[in-house]
């Protein structure tokens, strides 16, 4: 009998169950490092024609999109780094930088041999 309960502990312990979760974000995780990758390299080496050390202010009104914060965060880094000073608002500012999204994105294309799947 103590044998039947100590089996009986044994599997309602040994029973558990465990369950994985996907996140289900708009782009997957190797879209989404492409996409911070090509930002990251469109702004290598950004100057402006403006000398460096002046006030810059980064308008980005029209710079709406999925990845566009990285982007933005790209620019402003890049820019810093080249010298520029970022400022607050364009009252301060020596320039305004304005961005524009032309497309920020990746395209895909499936090729298939035979039926395609149903």
């Amino acid at each position: 009998m103590q044998r039947l309960v100590v089996l009986g502990v044994a599997a309602v312990v040994l029973a558990g169950c465990a369950s994985t979760s996907e996140s289900y974000t708009s782009r997957t995780a190797t879209e989404q490092l492409l996409i911070a990758r090509a930002a990251d390299r469109a702004v290598e080496g950004l100057t402006l024609p403006v000398p460096p050390g002046s006030r810059v202010f980064v308008d980005q009104t029209y710079f709406q999109g999925d990845g566009s914060a990285y982007a933005i965060s790209a620019i402003r880094g890049a820019l810093s780094d080249a010298g520029y000073i970022l400022s607050p608002d364009k009252a301060t500012a020596d320039a305004v930088f304005e961005l524009r999204i032309g497309a920020l994105s990746l395209e895909q294309m499936r090729r298939v041999v035979g039926l395609p799947p149903m």
